[in-house]
Order: structure tokens, then sequence, then C-alpha cells
């Protein structure tokens, strides 16, 4: 019996780079923190926690929280949101 066999690479090639570095915060005291959640059980146990610590130990001055629906991406009438109202964001996205 012969024959030829295929070999096939599953890989993708790597998206062109196009993001843009954005300006890191210089601290978190003052600053506002989004936190996004698609309603998992353990986004929603933790994401307190993160609030709590932040505030406790970098002064942090407010918390918002978003929801993103489940089974979805943050759409971007979310994100702009987000970015108009906060300086910096937790995402917990995941089960």
């Amino acid at each position: 019996m012969s024959g030829t066999i295929s070999v096939r690479d599953p890989r993708a090639e790597m998206p062109a780079k196009s993001a843009v570095a954005l300006p890191t915060l210089s601290g978190l005291s003052g600053k506002t923190l989004a936190i996004l959640s698609n309603g998992w059980a353990s986004m929603g146990r933790i994401a307190p926690q993160i609030a709590e610590g932040l505030m406790t130990h970098y002064d942090i001055g407010q918390v918002l929280n978003f929801t993103v629906p489940l089974m979805t991406s943050a759409d971007s009438a979310l994100l702009d949101a987000v970015a108009k109202r906060a300086d910096f964001a937790v995402v917990g996205l995941g089960n």
C-alpha cells in the first residue's frame, strides 16, 4: 500500500502588532477601579475581595461594577463607558 501523508500545521499566524502602548498609572491612590464581570459565581466571590484589598492597601477612590452578558465579550459601548469613568480595570470573564 503506497500513498502520501500530509502533515498540517494547526497554528494560526500571529496578527500584526497594532496595539498602542498606553501610559501607566503612577499610583492607585484616589483612582477609580472598574470591575467587569459576566456573573460567574467565582468572580462574584473574588471581586469584592479584590476591591477591598485595593481600597485598604492602595487607597483607591471608587469602585464601579459593570456586567458583561454571559457568553459574550464586552461590547464597544461598555468598554467606552469603562474608559470614560475608570482609571483602571479588573476583568473577570471566566468560570
